[in-house]
C-alpha cells in the first residue's frame, strides 16, 4: 500500500495505491496475461486551498472541509484489511465525525472507553448548541442583535472560534440551521454557551 499527502501551490493533494489478495504476472514479452485476484484501487484527492489569494482569507489553511472513511476487509485473505481515514480542513479535523473515525482501531471497531469518551463530548456539544439556539432564536430565526451581544463578550474574553463566524451570525439564520452548525462545531458551541446570560435570551 502506497500513500502520500502534500501541499502544492494552491491545493492539498493526497494519493493512494493499494493491492490486496494475489497479483499474478510474468516477465514482459512472454505474452502471459497478468491479473489481480482480490482487490486493487487507486485513489486521488485534490482539495483546493486559499493559497495564492494575496492577503485575503487565511491562506493555505483555508481548505474545503473533508472527512472520509474507507474500510475493506479482504474477502480472499484472513489477514487482508484496509482501514483508511482522512480529515482535511480546520472544521473537519475538529468535527465529531472525525473524532469517531480516528478513535476506531485498525479493524474499524471502537473499544468501550473511547466510545464513552466520544459520547460524553457529544452530549456537551449538543447541550451547548441547544442552549445557544433556544436562547438566541426568536420566531424560528436567530436574533442577530442578541447574538452580537454574546459574540462581542466572547471575543473580548479571548474566544478563538467565534471571530470566524461573526459574519454568518449577522444574518437571521433559521434556528434549525444554527442548531445544526453548532452541533457540528463543539468548540464554537461551548464558547458561545459560556458567555450567555439569562438577560441575553430572547427565546421562550
Amino acid at each position: 500500500m502506497l500513500s502520500g499527502c502534500a501541499n502544492t501551490q494552491n491545493s492539498v493533494v493526497a494519493a493512494t495505491g493499494t493491492v490486496i489478495g494475489v497479483e499474478l504476472g510474468t516477465q514482459q514479452g512472454t505474452g502471459t496475461p497478468t491479473g489481480v485476484l482480490g482487490y486493487r484501487r487507486a485513489e486521488f484527492a485534490h482539495v483546493p486551498t486559499n493559497r495564492g489569494s494575496g492577503n485575503n482569507g487565511g491562506g493555505v489553511k483555508d481548505v474545503a472541509n473533508v472527512v472520509m472513511e474507507l474500510h475493506y476487509d479482504g474477502a480472499l485473505s484472513n489477514n487482508g484489511s484496509i482501514y483508511q481515514r482522512l480529515a482535511v480542513g480546520t472544521e473537519a479535523v475538529q468535527a465529531g465525525s472525525a473524532a469517531v473515525l480516528f478513535a476506531k482501531k485498525s479493524d474499524g471497531t471502537m473499544d468501550s472507553g473511547a466510545a464513552a469518551a466520544i459520547g460524553a463530548t457529544a452530549a456537551v456539544t449538543i447541550s451547548s448548541a441547544d442552549k445557544v439556539t433556544n436562547c438566541l432564536s426568536k420566531d424560528g430565526k436567530l436574533d442577530v442583535v442578541a447574538m452580537k451581544k454574546v459574540t462581542d463578550r466572547a471575543i473580548a474574553a479571548g474566544a478563538k472560534k467565534v471571530p470566524t463566524y461573526t459574519g454568518l451570525f449577522g444574518v437571521p439564520l433559521p434556528d434549525s440551521n444554527l442548531r445544526s452548525l453548532l452541533r457540528q462545531n463543539g468548540a464554537l458551541a461551548q464558547e458561545l454557551a459560556r458567555h450567555i446570560t439569562d438577560a441575553d435570551c430572547v427565546g421562550s
